[in-house]
């Protein structure tokens, strides 16, 4: 039933009121866009009613007509309809409910009004909670438009406006679970595939620069150090004497060996001279030969153990010590280490690796070295050899690696500190980074 329009009202309110029952009753968006473009009629006679919806911030597009089930986006008068709201959104009225005019359309929008458009066109914008726009209304008739009426529809727009955001709230919903659960099985499937990317397994381990081949210097007879005569890294040649033990007793020694050797050798004399005199004084000039040769042996012994007091370099090189004053008055045994000469071009790198982050580590393993002195350069190498027996360090067992490095323009000085890593086989990035963790659970649960 159409109100004329000098209805009462109360009609109109009543026809209000039934239009926000039908329109919040619809079931289905089709069906809401159906009772908008054609039960509008029962508040205000009209000849064409258009519906265009689209996203906030997108671009309008009929979506309904009055008293026609399917939309012909083809149709001439469409496509004038969609470009006139999308001059309104550009000129910034397009969320204002007014009558339309030619006075504010483009030349070429007034031209083709004539002959797609009815005379009074009203533009009633669907606008939702927050200022959302949720579409547009375009009604058109030949009679003008009532204050009246334009005020009632301006409030049912707001009634559609809300009719239509629900079912955009529902649209959006099932889009944001698609994308979770599209994104979730994205996620998995690039979890799965990183998780078999082809990577070469390997471990971090701290690292010297230790001396290759050194000369050790050790104490070759029991004794006490007097003195040492280099100090750490001082360049020697061979011959050069580097410590000196306590020689005093020894010195003793010899000098009471001397004077025995003496005592024997007179007395040797005196019976050979006597045995000129005495022929039977020559059955003792082999035993007195026989306590020379003893006592010149003692001499010998002595003096040799009196030359050892002074330990000297059996080869060029560079001093590798601890704190001299350490060593002062310190007593030592015989093979006892007390230095080492090194050649400073000749350089090892010695790797402790622990037994907990051990992998399969054999010779020929490529070995990459990052000296704390310079972490920003990596020294390239190859592993010598690796002593499967364990060794306490610290406080953690650990495996001892030997490598060597590539030619280098200068090599590292002994002594240098670092982290090494150490380069295994190839396997993939899931066991790469889980390695550990399923160590510790088979430990933890007896696998």
């Amino acid at each position: 039933m159409n109100p004329a329009p000098s209805a009462s009202p109360l009609d109109l309110f009543a026809s209000l009121l039934q239009l926000e029952k039908l329109v919040l009753e619809a079931q289905t968006l089709p069906e809401t866009r159906f009772v908008i473009t054609n039960a509008t009629r029962q508040l205000s006679p009209f000849i064409q009613a258009i519906l265009l919806t689209g996203r906030p911030g997108g671009a309008l597009q009929t979506t309904s007509l009055s008293n026609i089930s399917e939309v012909d986006r083809s149709s001439p008068f469409l496509a004038w309809t969609e470009r006139l709201a999308k001059h309104l959104t550009q000129s910034g009225r397009s969320q204002a409910l007014h009558p339309l005019t030619p006075d504010e359309l483009t030349p070429e929008l007034r031209r083709e009004w004539v002959e797609f458009a009815n005379a009074s066109l009203l533009w009633i914008p669907l606008v939702a909670r927050e200022g959302q726009m949720q579409g547009a209304l375009l009604l058109g008739r030949e009679e003008a438009w009532s204050n009246q009426e334009v005020a009632l529809l301006g409030h049912l727009s707001i009634v559609y406006a809300h009719a239509l955001e629900r079912f955009q709230r529902h649209h959006q919903s099932l889009w944001a679970r698609w994308r979770m659960v599209v994104g979730a099985s994205v996620a998995t499937a690039g979890l799965v595939l990183a998780a078999l990317i082809p990577v070469r397994l390997s471990v971090l381990a701290p690292a010297e620069i230790v001396a290759a081949d050194p000369f050790v210097v050790t104490a070759p007879i029991d004794g006490v150090v007097r003195e040492l005569k280099v100090r750490p890294n001082e360049a020697v040649q061979t011959g050069r004497v580097l410590a000196e033990l306590e020689s005093g007793d020894l010195r003793g020694i010899q000098d009471v060996a001397a004077k025995a050797l003496e005592v024997t050798q007179a007395e040797r004399r005196r019976s050979q001279q006597a045995s000129f005199l005495d022929p039977s004084r020559k059955a003792d000039l082999a035993p007195m030969q026989a306590q020379v040769d003893l006592k010149t042996r003692e001499l010998a012994l002595a003096q040799s153990r009196l030359s050892k007091t002074q330990l000297k370099a059996d080869r060029d090189g560079v001093v590798v010590i601890d704190d001299p004053q350490l060593w002062k008055g310190r007593p030592v045994r015989v093979g006892e280490r007390i230095m080492s000469i090194a050649d400073p071009k000749r350089i090892e790198v010695t790797i402790w690796v622990p037994v907990k982050d051990a992998v399969a580590l054999e010779a020929g393993n490529e070995i990459r070295l990052f000296l704390d002195t310079d972490p920003l350069r990596s020294l390239r190498g190859t592993v010598k050899y690796v002593v499967y027996e364990s060794t306490l360090t610290g406080e953690w067992p650990a495996y001892k690696v030997n490598a060597t490095l590539d030619a280098q323009d200068a090599a590292p000085r002994i002594g240098l500190r670092g982290t090494a890593r150490i380069y295994g086989g190839d396997t993939t990035l899931f066991y790469y980074l889980l390695r550990r963790p399923i160590t510790a659970a088979r430990q933890w649960l007896g696998w």
